[in-house]
């Protein structure tokens, strides 16, 4: 793991925020009160964790530093066949994936 990957683990798990050169993790509050751990790579936020579910998305980019830093946050994306995967199914480039977490 790169150092910039753990200062951004660490930032997430503290709930702080931080900028490395071209990721970011800001902490926002909801309307609801709920706490959002948010983490940016070049300025799209590719990964949101509150104290229940954590969402990703690779906004239209599968390169290997976004799956780097998803993969740093515990997001195992994978590259098969010419194609984003996680858990074993082909996934969507564009699209939010959520589950539930114990914080």
């Amino acid at each position: 793991m790169r150092k910039c990957e753990r200062e951004m683990v660490d930032a997430v798990h503290n709930a702080r925020n931080w900028k490395g050169k071209n990721t970011q993790v800001r902490v926002e509050c909801g309307t609801d009160g709920t706490i959002w751990r948010n983490v940016y790579l070049h300025g799209h936020c590719i990964y949101m964790r509150s104290s229940s579910v954590e969402s990703f998305n690779l906004c239209g980019w599968d390169t290997p530093t976004t799956r780097s830093r998803l993969h740093a946050l515990g997001i195992n994306v994978s590259d098969k066949r010419r194609g984003p995967y996680w858990n074993g199914e082909r996934i969507a480039t564009n699209r939010w994936y959520t589950r539930a977490i114990d914080f």
